[in-house]
This record gives C-alpha cells, sequence and structure tokens, in this order.
C-alpha cells in the first residue's frame, strides 16, 4: 500500500484537490466542499462501499479502500497541526 505523504487542500473554487503519493505521483480526488472542508464526493468515496471501486494513477490502479485508510491518517493530522494527539475523523 502506497502511503500518502502530502496533501494540498483545495481552494474554496474548486473542486479538486491533489494528494501527493511516495513524493512522485499525484492523484486527482474530485472533492465536496462543505463548510470549507473537503470531502470526496459521496458518489466515488463512502465508508464501507467502493471496495472494488478503482482510480486512475498514471496507468495504475489503486483501491479505494487503500486510500481511504490513507486519507482518513491523513486528514487526522492536518486537523490537527502542532498537535501530537490524533483527532478523530467524524462522518
Amino acid at each position: 500500500m502506497k502511503e500518502l505523504v502530502n496533501i494540498e487542500l483545495p481552494k474554496l473554487t474548486t473542486e479538486y484537490g491533489i494528494f501527493q503519493i511516495d513524493k512522485l505521483d499525484k492523484v486527482w480526488f474530485r472533492f465536496e466542499i462543505i463548510n470549507g472542508n473537503p470531502n470526496l464526493m459521496p458518489d466515488l468515496f463512502v465508508e464501507g462501499k467502493g471496495e472494488k471501486g478503482f482510480i486512475e494513477m498514471l496507468g495504475e490502479t489503486v483501491l479505494y479502500k487503500e486510500l481511504q485508510e490513507s486519507l482518513i491518517e491523513v486528514l487526522k493530522k492536518t486537523d490537527s497541526p502542532g498537535s501530537k494527539n490524533q483527532s478523530e475523523v467524524k462522518y
């Protein structure tokens, strides 16, 4: 499983966010912006669903479930900058 090592949150005027994987590949996700917070589009990314769903990544495919697990970890760190404590991800 590749680790999401960097996240650039999208501006409020866009629905796309860039995820950099292993400092090499960039994967584009479609976002729904709610109160300034990025959320993957419900039809593309839902907890407990999409295990068989795939997204193209420079000719490769990555399981949504694996991306979800990595994304949750990244967002936990992003939600509480400068803090060692991990914040809970709310659904």
